[in-house]
């Protein structure tokens, strides 16, 4: 893979970016295969590279491009390249803070159209209701096949976007949802729509466990089920230890292949 990506340099007669390099070099020991661009500046010269790149089937299931100081411009030739192989299970855009509304809406429409992607992460990001609702249009509705988790921790959502998001979560095939750091208060409308995603799913972890403090809505993660009739066809999907503030750090479990 490192190889190729040197030859798609080449022919845009740039020099290939080390931390690139050597990403792509840890990718071809990894099974799946996972590239981890965490912290890589990319310009748009660069995401047009990786386009190159991805454009082509050599087995990509995971993609972090986390920090990578993403925009529209440079994340669209990106999305676009990945849907030709259609491989991805997850990925994750955390902590780009320069993605606006026209990028979720890039993401959400990949997102509808990548039917093997499994887990979204668009943690440390900024996304008001206009976002939301890009994104929401890629939760499809229980028992069709879709989107199985989707991480959203320090986002700062308003009570209008978690309202926005509520309405659809309880209906789709969504498994695994997090709202950590969201500042959601116990009283409002974000406490109203996260009462409603939750209705009838009862096995969030709620109230107080024997001595550690109660969890609060600002530190929301659960696994609900979806409604009857859903049937997961995508096989092994992603899992999180339950959070418990002051107890133990949350961790996620690889997907499998």
């Amino acid at each position: 893979v490192e190889s190729f990506y040197r030859e798609c340099c080449a022919s845009r007669e740039e020099e290939p970016d080390p931390p690139v390099s050597a990403s792509f070099k840890r990718a071809s020991a990894t099974k799946p295969r996972s590239v981890d661009l965490s912290g890589v500046q990319l310009t748009p010269t660069a995401a047009a590279i990786l386009s190159d790149v991805f454009n082509i089937e050599w087995g990509l299931r995971k993609l972090t491009l986390r920090e990578c100081d993403l925009d529209e411009s440079k994340l669209k030739p990106i999305l676009h390249a990945l849907l030709i192989p259609g491989t991805l299970e997850y990925l994750s855009v955390a902590s780009n803070r320069r993605l606006k509304s026209p990028a979720f809406k890039l993401i959400g429409a990949y997102a509808s159209q990548a039917k093997s992607l499994q887990f979204l992460d668009l943690s440390s990001t900024v996304l008001d209701k206009k976002a939301v609702d890009y994104i929401v249009v890629c939760l499809t509705t229980a028992p069709e096949p879709g989107l199985v988790s989707l991480r959203l921790d320090d986002c700062a959502l308003r009570p209008n976007a978690l309202e926005a998001l509520a309405r659809v979560v309880r209906t789709s095939s969504l498994r695994n949802i997090s709202l950590r750091h969201n500042k959601i208060t116990g009283t409002g409308g974000g406490a109203v729509a996260l009462a409603l995603m939750i209705r009838d799913y009862p096995d969030i972890v709620t109230g107080p466990t024997t001595g550690t403090p109660a969890i609060t809505p600002s530190d929301v993660y659960w696994t609900h089920t979806p409604p009857p009739g859903y049937a997961s066809v995508l096989g092994p999907q992603p899992t999180y230890a339950p959070y418990i503030p002051g107890r133990f750090t949350p961790y996620m479990e690889q997907i499998a292949s």
